[in-house]
């Protein structure tokens, strides 16, 4: 056994009466021994990464982040393999502005975020970026994240990434426009997957909506081909209200009972009588004159029929056909 070997042995040893006498010291306090730990652990780690302490190897103090980083990666893979969680999360250093940032969590979580629109390397800038403003910390160079992987898979394309500071906002900018414009008409359609059709606004109306409010002098071109300045318009227009989608609204039109002023020049008007009660002599089983007559004159006593005083029933040869009633002409009149 080297002396290494024999070195982490008693170092161990060391570890564990340490961990048992935290172990007494919360029974003595009544407090929870994770807790306790936990907080032991808290105020290792703000002292191992405070900017204030001395780092005496670099090399060394940039593989305890790169470690606890990676571990923290593979604990969340193994909780997909146990509990089949999906997951990723992204680590940024605010104060480093040559930070690449660290993504880590599931293979489908890491997937989702480099290829999600607004997300990746350009979403990693913007969050560290946000982190900036809030926090008001001045930005250096730090020899700590200068090595971090931006994910535990493979290192990301850092061409083009790293803004510069005058192009930075304009960014954040654009990507806040593209996340406003789609979560506006994915709400206001209630489709999951819609987005925003820059160049036509009027194909929006395929997930049932319409766009409204748009500036007139602003073209309908993609954010990343207008100005910061119309980009902060736009944006400011959706944030506020002024800009905004309203869903189309179909128009049932109402059905009239048509009529002779209405009929196609192509098809013949129904000049039926609406009182027409010839199908009530079709309904009776009637085989001669005297059958039709006497259920006429039966219906009309027993008021189970309205007629027209000025209508009469012919009383013709009906033998194929029921009787039909007709209006008197002049000529047949009796004074005529």
């Amino acid at each position: 056994m080297s002396d290494d070997d024999l070195f982490l042995e008693r170092l161990r040893t060391f570890y564990d009466k340490h961990l048992a006498d935290l172990n007494a010291f919360a029974s003595r306090e009544n407090r929870s021994y994770e807790k306790v730990r936990l907080q032991v652990i808290e105020w290792h780690c703000s002292e191992v990464f405070s900017s204030q302490s001395p780092i005496p190897h670099e090399s060394e103090s940039r593989k305890i982040v790169t470690d606890t980083l990676r571990r923290t990666s593979d604990s969340l893979e193994l909780l997909e393999k146990s509990a089949g969680f999906q997951s990723f999360f992204l680590v940024t250093n605010p104060k480093d502005s040559k930070d690449e940032g660290f993504l880590g969590g599931t293979l489908l979580g890491r997937d989702f975020w480099r290829n999600h629109r607004g997300c990746g390397s350009t979403g990693a800038q913007a969050f560290k970026l946000y982190c900036s403003k809030v926090i008001k910390i001045p930005v250096t160079t730090s020899p700590i994240s200068q090595q971090m992987p931006y994910n535990t898979a493979q290192p990301p394309q850092t061409s083009g990434v790293t803004s510069s500071t005058s192009k930075s906002p304009a960014n954040v900018v654009k990507a806040e426009v593209y996340t406003a414009f789609r979560n506006a008409i994915r709400l206001t359609s209630g489709q999951r997957n819609a987005e925003m059709k820059w160049t036509n606004h009027e194909k929006v109306s395929v997930y049932g909506v319409r766009i409204e409010g748009w500036p007139s002098h602003v073209p309908q071109k993609n954010p990343s081909a207008l100005s910061a300045a119309q980009n902060k318009e736009i944006l400011q227009g959706i944030q506020s209200g002024a800009i905004h989608f309203a869903r189309l609204v179909a128009v049932t039109p109402v059905e009239n009972t048509p009529s002779a002023s209405s009929a196609l020049p192509n098809q013949p008007i129904d000049t039926t009588d609406p009182e027409d009660f010839s199908w009530a002599c079709k309904s009776h089983d009637s085989s001669s004159d005297e059958n039709a007559d006497d259920y006429l004159n039966d219906s009309i006593v027993s008021g189970s029929m309205h007629l027209d005083p000025t209508l009469s029933i012919s009383t013709g040869d009906t033998t194929d056909h029921p009787p039909k009633r007709r209006r008197l002409d002049d000529s047949d009149s009796p004074n005529g």
